[in-house]
């Protein structure tokens, strides 16, 4: 996915002074740039699978008071997001064997006490993390079950429940149903809190 994205902002910052675009790993590479002045992530941090390791590098890359501000998912409970799409695949495939919550994933940082362990044991100061309720906008009930189809938590139990292209329509029908109150004149507008994570290096 990485890939893709860089090359879409590739093009984007075509021409802008000032502006570059580098993959790699911050948990085992830094980027080789003067020290940055800000670390800024929407939804990413999550996945990392030795987030202390990372969140060490990441603050080496920036200069001494630089900031770190990031927006990760809060639990699933206040997420009907992540919330209706388990609850339809759990109806029709039963309940998935349980993993580790805190592993790489998209609510690996819901809980803000393990947030403020990872960023203080990597070696940041004046760590914050603040729920925020906001609203996912989405056009319509099908621009809504096309992701949810290939993102968040259906394809993952698909997989570990060995589901079939049939329980697939069958979950994405009841999710369909559930996400019904959400609709609107303006479109498809799903409550949601993220964690507003900030810190300094």
């Amino acid at each position: 996915m990485s890939e893709p994205l860089a090359a879409r902002a590739r093009e984007t910052l075509a021409g802008t002074p000032n502006a570059g675009i580098a993959l790699l790993d911050i948990q085992s590479e830094r980027p080789e740039a003067p020290p940055f002045d800000l670390c800024l992530s929407r939804f990413g941090v999550m996945f990392f699978d030795d987030p202390v390791t990372a969140f060490a590098n990441i603050r080496a890359a920036l200069r001494p008071g630089g900031r770190l501000a990031c927006a990760t998912w809060a639990e699933a409970a206040r997420n009907p997001w992540f919330a209706l799409p388990r609850a339809a695949a759990t109806d029709r495939l039963g309940t998935p064997p349980q993993g580790d919550p805190d592993a790489p994933g998209p609510l690996a940082f819901r809980d803000p006490a393990r947030v403020r362990r990872i960023l203080e044991a990597a070696g940041w100061t004046g760590v914050s993390v603040t729920p925020e309720d906001t609203t996912l906008p989405l056009a319509d009930l099908d621009e809504a079950t096309a992701l949810a189809a290939g993102i968040g938590p259906i394809p993952g139990m698909m997989r570990a429940m060995d589901g079939t292209d049939t329980d697939r329509a069958a979950i994405l029908d009841t999710l369909r149903a559930a996400l019904g109150p959400y609709a609107g004149p303006d479109g498809l507008r799903i409550p949601a809190t993220i964690n507003i994570v900030t810190a300094t290096a």
